[in-house]
C-alpha cells in the first residue's frame, strides 16, 4: 500500500488451498501468541476472470509489511532458515540497496550476528519454539 503498511503477494493455487486448510489454527496461534514471528496475513483472495476461451484465476494474500518502520534501515535481510536459492547479491556486488531484501546466503556471506541480552534471547527462543510447533 502507499503508506507501506501492507503488501500484496501472489501465491500458487496449492499455497492458497494450504492456507485455507490451516487458517483456523493460524488465527488461533496469532491470538494465543501475540508476539509470534510468523508473518501476519490479513486477507486470502482469488480473482477469477473469464477470457473468451478459458477461465483464469489469480491467488494472492494481503499481509503486514514487516519492513514498515519509522527507523532508517541501511541493510535488510529476509531470512527463512534455508539456503536453497536464498541469495540476492551477485558474486562481485558489494554495494547494498537498503530497499532490497538480502537473503540467507547473503547473511552468511556477510558473517552477521545478532547480539541480545540473555532475557531477550530466552523470550525469542521460546517464541520460535511455539512458532515451530505450529508448523
Amino acid at each position: 500500500t502507499a503508506d507501506g503498511q501492507f503488501m500484496l503477494k501472489t501465491i500458487s493455487h496449492d499455497e492458497f488451498e494450504h492456507f485455507k486448510f490451516i487458517m483456523k489454527e493460524y488465527y488461533n496461534h496469532l491470538v494465543t501468541f501475540p508476539h509470534t514471528m510468523i508473518a501476519r496475513f490479513y486477507g486470502l483472495h482469488k480473482i477469477k476472470f473469464v477470457k473468451t476461451t478459458k477461465t483464469e484465476r489469480i491467488y494472492f494474500v494481503i499481509m503486514a509489511n514487516v519492513f514498515n518502520t519509522t527507523r532508517e534501515i541501511d541493510v535488510r535481510y529476509d531470512l527463512k532458515g534455508s539456503t536453497h536459492g536464498r541469495i540476492t547479491r551477485k558474486k562481485d556486488d558489494m554495494e547494498v540497496n537498503p530497499k532490497e531484501a538480502l537473503k540467507d546466503l547473503d547473511w552468511l556471506k556477510d558473517d552477521r550476528l545478532i547480539s541480545l541480552r540473555p532475557e531477550q534471547r530466552s523470550l525469542i527462543i521460546q517464541q520460535l519454539e511455539y512458532d515451530t510447533k505450529f508448523f
